[in-house]
């Protein structure tokens, strides 16, 4: 069994008044994760029991998923605290109806993994049923496909066996299997979900700007451009812009003389483990296997002195980073927004780590805030590079977890106290609310 499944029990009896919904009613549990929990476990107040399945209409559970493929499979969660109403409606399983009591489990991607969330529900609503669990996991994107196909396969065979054809349904699933045949389409649909829209709803021209854009940065960033649209202020037209400002950013680093680490993913590796395994091979390389790391060992692997000179390039922010090859007689031309020597330590770690993931004809080294696999990797690198969690949780151990003593670990590691926090909280050594 994969890491998400859509179990459905015996068809139940019902009354409900529209016929599709009525002819799917069913017993559904739905199981996530390698130790799967059901996250369709209630509480029912009225009969005070908890149970794992949620009795529920499939139809239009299955209608959601095949509306919302693509941007289920491809577009990323957005930053912490900041999901959009639109975002939800085609992530999370409450946005399904208002009138069945859907969990509200969100799907999200980083590309190489589904994240699912969810958090146990403290009260009952209005059908007297309260969900119990909680879960933050990522699955394998095949386990997603896998579920879903199989999901609506059994809803379609529920329909045909009661003689209930329902056109609408079966064209839009036919759409949707043809797009995943065919590689051009695949690729267009995949674009467009990625960068927050729904597949066919882009134009011809935003096609072109974005396959231009795409050539240019090379080899795999241009997913991360892609990803970084949804969250830019101003949408494709700011990562142009972004774009133009970094190749004639006169601020330049050299990152040619990095060593040739391996960066590619391990079978199960996840991208936080990936990166951070990648920053303890560097530290390792350099002669600094922990402890806080100096700003001259950052210099040199960046050859060039900090701080560096920042540049908005009407960018707020959106994407940052480097481009090279050919520019200067091979170093890479910068855009950063912080002043801050903290920030600047960390974007440098971030850049680095851009360079060894990256292949070396690719010429866009992306800094940005998008939830993607890469900048996860890319932000574990540069956390453990610069403030490794052995010697952290060391220091922490020792000073304890006070605001003054995490201001003095911020101050030990030259990293910001934002760095020193998230990072406790990811490793489960402090809880979520010790974040700002």
């Amino acid at each position: 069994m994969g890491q998400l499944s859509f179990e459905i029990g015996p068809w139940l009896a019902s009354n409900l008044p529209d016929l599709l919904e009525r002819e799917t009613l069913a017993p559904l549990t739905i199981r996530v994760g390698a130790n799967p929990v059901a996250v369709t476990q209630v509480y029912d107040s009225a009969a005070s029991t908890v149970r794992e399945h949620i009795n529920v209409p499939l139809y239009p559970l299955a209608h959601w998923l095949v509306v919302n493929w693509w941007r289920l499979r491809w577009e990323a969660g957005p930053p912490p605290q900041s999901a959009r109403s639109n975002w939800l409606a085609a992530h999370s399983l409450a946005s399904i109806s208002g009138d069945t009591p859907w969990p509200p489990l969100t799907f999200s991607s980083d590309g190489e993994s589904i994240h699912l969330v969810m958090q146990a529900e403290r009260a009952s609503d209005v059908a007297t049923i309260r969900y119990t669990e909680s879960v933050n996991v990522d699955i394998p994107v095949a386990d997603f496909e896998t579920a879903v196909d199989e999901l609506v396969t059994a809803v379609l065979a529920r329909l045909q066996a009661r003689h209930i054809a329902d056109e609408e349904f079966l064209e839009l699933l036919g759409e949707l299997r043809e797009e995943r045949r065919d590689r051009k389409e695949s690729a267009r649909c995949q674009w467009q979900a990625a960068a927050g829209l729904d597949p066919g709803s882009a134009t011809s021209d935003w096609l072109s700007v974005v396959r231009a854009l795409r050539s240019v940065a090379g080899g795999s960033a241009g997913d991360e451009l892609l990803a970084v649209i949804p969250i830019a202020h101003g949408g494709l037209a700011t990562v142009q812009r972004c774009m133009a400002a970094m190749k004639q950013s006169g601020v330049r680093v050299d990152l040619r003389a990095l060593p040739p680490l391996q960066a590619y993913p391990k079978p199960g590796q996840l991208p936080w483990q990936r990166g951070a395994a990648l920053a303890r091979a560097l530290r390792q390389h350099v002669g600094h296997p922990s402890g806080p790391l100096g700003s001259k060992v950052l210099e040199e692997l960046i050859s060039a002195h900090l701080p560096l000179d920042t540049s908005d390039g009407g960018s707020a922010r959106a994407l940052e980073g480097g481009f090279r090859n050919g520019v200067d007689g091979g170093k890479t031309s910068v855009l950063i927004g912080s002043e801050r020597m903290t920030s600047q330590r960390f974007f440098a770690a971030r850049l680095v780590a851009a360079a060894l993931m990256s292949e070396s004809q690719q010429h866009l080294l992306p800094v940005t805030k998008a939830m993607t696999a890469f900048q996860k990797a890319e932000r574990s690198f540069a956390q453990e590079l610069l403030c490794p969690w052995l010697d952290l949780e060391e220091y922490v151990d020792e000073h304890g977890t006070d605001d003054d003593a995490l201001a003095d670990a911020a101050d030990h590691f030259e990293v910001s106290e934002y760095v020193v926090r998230n990072t406790l909280v990811n490793k489960g050594y402090e809880d979520r609310d010790i974040l700002p």
